[in-house]
Parts: C-alpha cells; structure tokens; sequence
C-alpha cells in the first residue's frame, strides 16, 4: 500500500529550474538558483537534501521547500518532510491553488506512512479541495489508500475529532469552506438501516468526538448519508435518508446537548467518491457525512 501510493506521488509534475517565488533578489537569488538547478541535477536524495537546504536559507520559496520535503521523504525522514511542508504552507501564496493541493497531498502521504490517520484524512481532503473536486489521479489514489486503512475504516474519536478540529483551523485561515466535512463509514445491517455491531462502534466514538468539538460557534450539524450506485436510484435515495436519520436517533439520544442542532438528509448515490465498479469503489462509497455548519 505505501509503495503504490509513494509511486503515485513521484508522478508530479516538477517544477521547472528557475520558476520559483523568493523576496530575496540580487547575488542570494542567483545562489539559491544554481543550488535549486543543482539539485535537480542530482538523483542521489541526500546530495538533492544538501543543495536545496541551502538554497531555503537563501531565498524561502514555498517551491524550494516543497522539493526539499520530497528529499526528505525519500530519505525516509518523516518528521523533516512534515516540518518543511509546514514551511511550503506558510510561503505559498494563497492563490497558488495547485501548488497548495501537491504540498496538502505530499503532507497527506507522510501522515499515512506515520498513522496518523486524522491528519492524512484532513490534508488529503484539502488538496481536494484545492482541486475543486476535480481531483487528479494521484490524488484519488491516495484518497483510497487512506479510506482503506482499518484506522480509517474504524476511526477512533480522537482521530474524528483532530480532523474535524484542524479542518474548523483551516476554514477560519486559510479560505476553505466555511462548513467543516468528514465522511465516516459507519456500516448497516444488509438492506437496513440499523447500524451493525462495527456500525454501533464508529457512531460511539463519533458521539464523543461531535460532542467534544461543538461549541456556541456550531449553528448546525447536518448529517448526510450515501449509497454506493447499485440498484434503483429511488430506493438508494430513501436508504440514504433513513441511515442518515439513524444517525441523527443515536447521537440525539446519547448526547442530548447535540439534539436542537442536528439535522439529516440523503444523497442518494449521486455524489460518489469513486466512480469505479469494483468492491471497494463501493464499499467507499457508503458513508455518513458530517458537516459542522456555523453561525
């Protein structure tokens, strides 16, 4: 699974030699120059780390940063690559849509490698995001890598609520959606809409997490529900309604300070993550969203 996803993101496009943003002009702009060309010269990771650490010092270009990050993560040193991503994030110009997605989907990545599912959850969704819902193939890739994962597939409160919390962060800083969103998949009962007993499990621990982050701040908590795309497109828009207001039953009668606020409706099979026909495309497909609305 790291392979396939690794090999994936080594499909990016690079950056051309010179084309990078830096305040810094005359003599130190040319050295971070040659360093950057350098490095692209150079296959070996660590010579690559050497040059583009040097050209960081020089100029602090979000695309110096993020090139060095991917040294680091060929060098298998994860806890750099998360630091200099972070510094990739805090030079990139917010308008910089694609460059900000590559940097979320690499931070992505090194969290899944680290199991750190929530952080995964939360990157890999703002590079999403940053798509436009268009997301390219590589992403997509690393999307079912991360959904796939049992950490994943039985997400843990803590997990639910580090994601929901990080993603209430970026939608106050950095011009996300205002309305924080995570698909959890909780699972039913064949052809029901009576969770089974994994299902009653992930809704105890998003109960706890929902009921911890939810504050005077949250207007709304919608709770959508989705069916893959098999079968009749009526009945899967009523089984979506129903499992949704499952949901909604259970997190009301466990934590009723969360009851004035929720709400349900269903999707259906109209917004698919995956649009493949295989198991897993549909097995991924089945979810719960839960959407923090603000006042």
């Amino acid at each position: 699974m790291k392979w396939i996803t690794y090999a994936v993101l080594g499909t990016l496009v690079s950056t051309p030699l010179t084309a990078f943003s830096c305040i810094t002009g005359g003599d130190e702009y040319k050295q971070a120059v040659t360093l950057y060309q350098q490095s692209k010269q150079t296959k070996a990771p660590s010579q690559k780390a050497h040059y583009l650490r040097q050209a960081s010092a020089l100029c602090e270009s979000p695309e110096i940063y993020y090139d060095l990050g991917k040294s680091y993560i060929k060098l298998s040193d994860y806890d750099k690559a998360m630091e200099t991503f972070g510094s990739a994030l805090d030079t990139v110009d917010n308008s910089d849509r694609v460059l900000r997605a590559k940097i979320y989907g690499r931070r992505a990545y090194v969290n899944l490698v680290m199991n750190r599912i929530g952080h995964a959850l939360t990157d890999k969704d703002a590079a999403v995001e940053l798509y436009d819902n268009a997301s390219p193939r590589w992403l997509l890739k690393l999307g079912k890598s991360i959904d796939l994962h049992p950490k994943r597939q039985q997400m843990s409160s803590r997990d639910i609520y580090i994601s929901l919390s990080a993603k209430r962060s970026m939608t106050n800083e950095k011009g996300f959606a205002p309305a924080p969103t995570i698909d959890i998949f909780v699972t039913f009962q064949y052809d029901s809409d009576q969770p089974d007993d994994q299902g009653n499990r992930q809704l105890s621990s998003l109960g706890k997490a929902v009921a911890d982050l939810v504050d005077e701040e949250i207007k709304q908590i919608l709770v959508i529900g989705h069916t893959d795309v098999r079968g009749d497109a009526t009945y899967n828009q009523t089984l979506s309604e129903r499992r949704a207001a499952t949901v909604v039953s259970y997190l009301a009668s466990n934590h009723s300070e969360l009851a004035a606020r929720l709400t349900s409706q269903g999707k259906g099979e109209s917004d698919p993550i995956y649009k493949g026909d295989s198991a897993e495309d549909h097995q991924l497909n089945r979810r719960v969203a839960i959407q923090l609305i603000p006042k």
